[in-house]
């Protein structure tokens, strides 16, 4: 295999993981907010307070992924 052919399955390979590392924040995120927002009585249907609280919960999971990101980049430049 040559190095281009290696760096080729290496980048198809970190984004392999990346989307399966998406899917997975994903499922989390749904499972957590969905447990949090919703009453298991009403199965199917959201109703307007639930609507929001699972878009509310989705926004501060989204930031605090961010936030945490942003950390780990300034982390590793300043370790450069």
């Amino acid at each position: 295999m040559s190095a281009q052919e290696q760096a080729q399955a290496i980048q198809q390979l970190r984004q392999q993981v990346a989307e399966q590392a998406q899917r997975d924040l994903m499922t989390k995120m749904t499972e957590k907010c969905f447990h949090k927002c919703t009453n298991l009585k009403n199965m199917g249907v959201l109703d307007r307070s639930e609507q929001k609280c699972v878009a509310l919960c989705v926004d501060r999971y989204a930031d605090c992924i961010q936030a945490v990101n942003e950390a780990l980049v300034a982390r590793q430049q300043s370790r450069s």
